[in-house]
């Protein structure tokens, strides 16, 4: 019992202590008189004591409403839909999260200091701090689909960022230049599901298929008509020869190319 007169605990200290009664086991039972920093005074028994390790009941007050306010904060259901999706095997996304290994870093997983908090809600403000506000019509996304829920790993993105940053995307190289797929279409004005429908059942590559029709000849890139009006040559023409010559297509344009002394037009300069 003495040992304990002086003895601070978070915020508060005690000042004195009486003796209550020896209960049937013969520990003597006491209660404690604490003195807060806010200036409260508060006794407290033997039995409740570990809870002086939290602030009073004065200073707890403020904390606790403001505690209550984050649950109201408009991140807050995007921050518990992100740990539902990593850790609980009932959640629709499991598979797709926490199924995969994908996990929430421990910052923005924790818990409150002081009794009665709900689980995680410091980790819900280590989030805030770290995200900060989201810009109207962004979501949370991880930049590496990989890695965890992290400051490192996690950014506000767009629809159509988040789209691009799905793991069904297929990266393509071309020119030295990486883009997805649907990108790469869309520049050259490709139907993205017709080259697709044509893969279908076939060993060729999206590589292929963006080379084959979107044909690169001495360095430029052309669509097959484009380049069979470049060279005034018959397309269903063109593509009997490539079928019956077992020729690449690109390479029978640089055969046209080669048989009429083709060059591409140099880009205009401007004098300075």
């Amino acid at each position: 019992m003495a040992t304990r007169l002086g003895r601070r605990f978070s915020n508060s200290t005690v000042i004195d202590s009486e003796y209550l009664r020896t209960s049937n086991a013969g520990t003597r039972r006491y209660r404690y008189t604490l003195k807060c920093d806010c200036g409260n005074i508060y006794k407290l028994s033997d039995k409740a004591f570990g809870q002086a390790a939290e602030p009073c009941a004065k200073c707890r007050k403020p904390q606790q409403k403001n505690e209550n306010s984050l649950y109201r904060n408009p991140l807050f259901n995007a921050w518990q839909s992100m740990h539902n999706r990593c850790s609980n095997p009932n959640d629709p996304g499991f598979a797709n999260y926490g199924g995969r290994g994908i996990h929430v870093c421990a910052e923005w997983t924790g818990i409150s200091n002081y009794p009665g908090a709900k689980k995680g809600m410091s980790g819900f403000r280590a989030f805030l701090e770290d995200m900060g506000d989201r810009p109207k019509g962004h979501t949370l996304e991880r930049i590496d689909n990989n890695g965890p829920y992290s400051k490192a790993n996690c950014k506000w993105a767009t629809p159509a960022e988040q789209a691009k940053n799905r793991r069904t995307n297929v990266l393509v190289t071309l020119d030295g230049e990486t883009k997805i797929f649907k990108d790469w279409c869309k520049q050259a004005g490709l139907d993205y599901r017709m080259l697709l429908e044509k893969m279908r059942g076939t060993t060729r590559t999206h590589e292929y298929m963006l080379n084959r029709y979107w044909i690169k000849v001495r360095g430029v890139r052309k669509r097959f008509t484009a380049w069979a009006n470049e060279f005034s040559v018959d397309p269903n023409a063109l593509w009997g020869f490539v079928d019956k010559s077992g020729l690449e297509v690109w390479d029978a344009f640089e055969l046209v190319a080669e048989r009429r002394n083709w060059q591409p037009t140099p880009p205009i300069t401007h004098p300075t």
